[in-house]
């Protein structure tokens, strides 16, 4: 493979995962790495097999060089999030998931894993904040089944049973 081609490094690294073969995979992206230090993309497509090989602690380090480059990647936050809570590291990821929302504003998706993180906390001003999230993740996609059903379980635990079903049946 040619060393400064990506997109040659990402194509053979994903023909080999399509085949089950994961080392491969990790192998050819790692070697990309080492050539090109400096180029996220390679330490994002990483990240992203290492999460998928549930190598979530080596994902956690990628994703922590990425954002030692580049502190404004909500990307690699959102991810490092998702490593964190497959993890149980509930409030590192909640953490993430604030800084990649506020990186994002706008972004459904982000919004609904700040409100997922709320949601796991289960404290009433946590709630608060995680009804706040989904609605105006909601505001921006009312098709959002995850931000529906979460919203639901939000307003379960606030013992608003009614409403808690409109959002679930959503779902």
């Amino acid at each position: 493979l040619r060393p400064e081609h990506f997109q040659t490094h990402s194509r053979a690294s994903k023909f080999f995962r399509g085949m089950g073969d994961a080392d491969k995979s990790l192998e050819i992206v790692e070697g990309y790495v080492e050539r090109k230090p400096g180029d996220l993309r390679g330490y994002q497509l990483l990240a992203d097999i290492q999460f998928a090989n549930g190598s979530n602690e080596k994902a956690i380090d990628t994703l922590g060089e990425i954002i030692a480059i580049d502190d404004e990647n909500a990307v690699a936050f959102h991810k490092r999030g998702d490593a964190y809570i497959a993890l149980g590291k509930r409030e590192k990821a909640l953490e993430d998931y604030r800084k990649a929302a506020s990186l994002e504003p706008k972004n459904p998706k982000y919004l609904t894993s700040l409100g997922l993180a709320l949601t796991l906390r289960s404290e009433r001003q946590s709630l608060d904040e995680a009804e706040k999230v989904l609605r105006q993740a909601l505001e921006l996609d009312d098709r959002n089944s995850n931000a529906n059903r979460l919203l639901g379980t939000v307003l379960r635990k606030k013992f608003k049973p009614k409403a808690a079903l409109e959002y679930h049946v959503r779902a």
